[in-house]
């Protein structure tokens, strides 16, 4: 993945993000992967893969992932916006604009109650 300062973006969020540890089963269409949600928002979240990628994302790369929340598979799909290095979380990672907010707030929901 191509190296980028995250520090930038951190100035065009709109929505506070919420610390969050979720594995993930997660695919680009073309295999089944696993990752970890380390932050999410109310329209966004940030996606751990659990292996360094041989290829790359690109903005606006469509990713589906399903985790379990307080005993419930959420569903959703996400829109890569950056991938790179998060100085936030010290390690590669992705950005990515989740399309149902509504399944996004159950998460968030979801993991502060457990």
């Amino acid at each position: 993945m191509a190296s980028l300062d995250t520090s930038v973006l951190n100035d065009r969020r709109v929505h506070p993000r919420v610390g969050v540890r979720l594995t993930a089963a997660w695919s680009d269409g073309r295999r089944v992967r696993q990752g970890e949600i380390l932050d999410a928002s109310a329209q966004g979240l940030f996606l751990k893969p659990g292996w360094a990628p041989s290829e790359s994302f690109l903005r606006g790369d469509s990713i589906e992932l399903r985790c379990r929340v307080a005993g419930r598979e959420i569903d959703l799909t996400g829109e890569v916006c950056w991938s790179g290095h998060s100085q936030d979380h010290d390690t590669a990672g992705l950005g990515l604009r989740i399309a149902s907010v509504e399944a996004l707030a159950q998460l968030v929901q979801g993991h502060a109650r457990a």
